[in-house]
């Protein structure tokens, strides 16, 4: 077979060309063709990413998944401060409700002397503590100086990172709610013991210092700052600054 000899220029390179050139290797001729480059180059760019756009794309990564983390966070703190204030509310009204029945669970409020009559349930805050209790008050009557009797006790912690941060009573610096037997209306009582003592030596409770609405603030560091309010009648809300 003779041997076939193309000479093709740069400048008259076409796609035609460019095929016929294939075609004729495909065919096992021997095809020359020979470019005059002139200064110039063929420059051949395969897809794909520069060093400067990965840059970029990773920078936009790490920006959005800080973003989203740092939402997260705040979101997953405001929730615990919101479940911890709602919790609250809800022990007051235990307490509130175990006062209005009377409840002694089950003949706890007796000494080993003679049966003793319950005071009332009651829950204490301390601020910049973590915890707050709630109980069950009786006293002994038997003779004076009359004792007092906690019940039931339970203490309860706040989440992680949350603490009681305000108390409007008194000084601010601890607070007792005293829910007497048979109605909802509260006594509310500052700078009491832990356990609060709420009678005086003659046997009788001892006035209450406040008789506005009781306001309990917690907070989170870095945080918002969630209200527990029960007004001077017995209701019990809580709302975030």
């Amino acid at each position: 077979m003779p041997r076939v000899l193309r000479t093709v220029s740069y400048k008259h390179l076409t796609f035609n060309k460019l095929k016929e050139f294939v075609k004729c290797n495909l065919l096992h001729v021997t095809c020359q063709c020979e470019f005059t480059l002139r200064r110039k180059l063929i420059n051949v760019r395969l897809p794909g990413f520069t060093l400067i756009e990965l840059l970029i794309v990773i920078s936009i990564f790490g920006l959005t998944t800080s973003l989203i983390t740092a939402s997260y966070v705040s979101f997953e703190r405001n929730q615990r401060l919101k479940n911890a204030a709602q919790t609250i509310t809800s022990e007051i009204r235990l307490a509130q409700n175990r006062a209005l029945s009377g409840d002694k669970i089950d003949g706890k409020c007796q000494t080993s002397i003679s049966a003793s009559s319950l005071i009332g349930w009651y829950v204490s805050f301390v601020k910049d503590s973590d915890t707050y209790t709630i109980a069950g008050d009786c006293i002994d009557a038997t003779q004076p100086p009359w004792t007092e009797i906690i019940i039931g006790e339970k203490i309860v912690a706040l989440p992680k990172g949350i603490i009681i941060s305000g108390i409007n009573v008194g000084l601010g610096t601890s607070a007792s709610i005293l829910f007497r037997p048979l109605t909802n209306v509260p006594s509310l009582h500052d700078g009491q013991s832990i356990p609060p003592n709420f009678l005086d030596d003659g046997g009788l409770i001892i006035d209450p210092r406040y008789t506005g609405a009781l306001i309990i603030e917690i907070s989170s560091h870095g945080g918002s700052t969630y209200q527990v309010i029960m007004s001077s009648t017995g209701e019990v809300s809580e709302k975030k600054l």
